[in-house]
């Protein structure tokens, strides 16, 4: 095989094409539409079902899933709505908006929905989360290949995850297989 045209080189010059297309100043969202809110919603409550967090994240056994949403606060009201009255693993729900701030003020939180309109400004607060066990989620283009844990692409109900994997455990977090299954990364 010619070695311009080997299996590796292709993935090589494929990361780098998709790396460039995405170094644009605003992504399109999923959550630009009702039922993408409510599709990556429901998304946000498994979270917590599929992922184990370190003992030490919480004060104690009935303290909540503490989520926060940086930046846009879009996905707040449908969030909100879907973990009305819900417990996963004898926990319920607290949701909190930053509208500004950085890493410092997610470093509390157990998932961190990071909405922010650049891409520099994702890298900056899921890099300055890392090693942390703060599960870092996304919804711009290739938001785990810029270090997030867990990215969301899709339009509507057709919703998919791109997992790293290796920021995941890094951050002393534990995927489930079925967690694992739902990704494409």
């Amino acid at each position: 095989m010619h070695p311009y045209f080997s299996p590796r080189i292709n993935k090589q010059i494929l990361l780098i094409v998709c790396l460039l297309c995405s170094m644009t100043a605003q992504a399109e969202l999923v959550s630009d539409t009702e039922t993408g809110k409510k599709t990556m919603s429901k998304f946000m409550i498994n979270l917590a079902k599929f992922v184990t967090f370190p003992e030490d994240s919480f004060a104690d056994a009935s303290s909540p899933y503490k989520y926060c949403i940086l930046g846009n606060p879009v996905m707040g009201d449908a969030l909100d709505a879907a973990v009305a009255g819900k417990t996963v693993k004898n926990r319920a729900f607290s949701i909190s908006r930053i509208a500004t701030g950085g890493a410092d003020d997610l470093k509390s939180c157990n998932v961190a929905f990071v909405s922010l309109p650049t891409t520099d400004e994702v890298a900056d607060v899921v890099d300055a989360l890392s090693g942390t066990p703060v599960l870092t989620v996304g919804e711009i283009e290739n938001f785990a290949g810029y270090g997030g844990m867990i990215g969301f692409y899709g339009k509507g109900r057709k919703i998919a995850l791109a997992i790293n994997k290796k920021r995941l455990e890094a951050g002393g977090l534990k995927g489930s297989s079925k967690l694992f299954r739902a990704s494409t990364m």
